[in-house]
């Protein structure tokens, strides 16, 4: 069995290989160890289990956008690095797909099995948020709670109201800390994964309205009930 899964890995990897993907350290140390340009200097050291996104990727390693461990985890500051080929696998190599079971208004459920996920998103709340324009030196730029936001240019049409996951009768919700800076979720550019063996889901969303352009995309990855990880991407990031 564990052959077959290496066999299904390395063939999920090659395939996917070409294309932008989120990708999930996995090292027999434990870390991976990411680092600078052309591989020279290591810059960091990141856990297995946590998610990397890769631009772009060959035989030899993947140019990825990572989160400094020294980072806060709900923080929004990515980071360019180079990490080894054999050190990471793609999401789809471990985990299911989790269907869409209603999406309906601003409700959307992913659930198979004992693993549910459900998204609740609501019109953007000009009472509980302050949207303002600052002076930035050079130019003015838009902020929400004195906060630098994601997902449209300007004033949102809609915010995150609660973000659920069940698994089993372990019940796991976002802190807003960690998406009240996210908004104009797009519920149908929103896919989610479960990773049985580590009783782990992954959950990725698109962030902008537009139908064929996205603002940024995020992935939250939970792990035995407790939020983990957020990586944010902007388009800067993205393969071109």
């Amino acid at each position: 069995m564990k052959n077959f899964l290496k066999t299904t890995a390395l063939f999920l990897f090659i395939v996917l290989q070409a294309r932008a993907q989120f990708m999930v350290i996995n090292h027999p140390k434990g870390y991976a160890v990411i680092k600078d340009t052309y591989f020279k200097k290591a810059i960091d050291t990141i856990p297995n289990g946590y998610v990397v996104y890769a631009k772009e990727s060959d035989v030899q390693g993947m140019n990825i956008v990572f989160q400094e461990t020294k980072q806060e985890p709900w923080q929004n500051f990515a980071t360019i690095g180079y990490l080894s080929s054999d050190d990471a696998l793609p999401i789809e190599a471990y985990s299911t797909l989790l269907p869409t079971a209603h999406l309906f208004g601003n409700t959307l459920v992913k659930e198979s099995g004992k693993t549910k996920v459900t998204i609740e998103q609501k019109p953007f709340d000009e009472q509980e948020n302050k949207y303002e324009w600052r002076d930035g030196g050079d130019y003015k730029h838009p902020v929400i709670n004195d906060r630098s936001y994601f997902g449209v240019t300007g004033k949102p049409t809609l915010q995150f109201a609660e973000i659920t996951i069940r698994v089993g009768e372990t019940i796991c919700t976002i802190p807003k800390q960690w998406m009240n800076d996210l908004y104009d979720p797009n519920l149908k550019k929103t896919s989610c994964y479960y990773e049985a063996d580590k009783n782990r889901v992954y959950l990725i969303c698109s962030l902008g309205l537009l139908r064929d352009y996205q603002l940024a995309k995020v992935i939250w990855v939970i792990e035995n009930g407790k939020v983990k990880q957020r990586l944010l991407l902007s388009p800067a990031f993205e393969k071109p």
